[in-house]
């Protein structure tokens, strides 16, 4: 998001991190305050998923919904599930490295299977939190 003297500008673009590639862009201009830039944001993320874009009438009426959509409670949920076992499992790894490094530790094996096993705990929490993120974001551009 950026600012060309009076004008706004919401930019996206959808990354394919596998591959290293951009998959798709969009942008818009906002010519008016500030208080336009969330329709105009669910509007570049709708594009970039190849959905239209919503009209002024369908995003002013938007705020006067009946609270928020059950994907973005399920998001929430799973974003801080996710987060959660992030840094459980990041706490035991550290621990066993720590382990690893004393004299009188005899299952060095044992101890560095734990901080493993630990880490991928950790990275399966940190995919769940993101995945939440993303079902949040979601739930807020439709």
């Amino acid at each position: 998001m950026g600012k060309l003297g009076t004008q706004f500008i919401v930019i996206a673009r959808l990354m394919n991190v596998r591959k290293g590639e951009v998959e798709a862009r969009a942008e818009e201009p906002v010519s008016g305050g500030a208080e336009q830039l969330r329709g105009a944001a669910k509007n570049v993320g709708r594009r970039l998923f190849g959905m239209p874009p919503l009209t002024v009438g369908q995003i002013a009426s938007e705020g006067h919904d009946q609270g928020l959509p059950p994907l973005f409670w399920a998001g929430t949920a799973a974003g801080s599930v996710g987060l959660a076992v992030a840094v459980v499992g990041g706490a035991v790894a550290f621990i066993a490295n720590e382990k690893l490094g004393e004299p009188q530790e005899t299952d060095k094996d044992g101890v560095q299977n734990e901080g493993l096993i630990a880490l991928g705990v950790a990275g399966l929490g940190g995919a769940l939190a993101i995945t939440g993120g993303v079902l949040v974001a979601v739930a807020l551009m439709e």
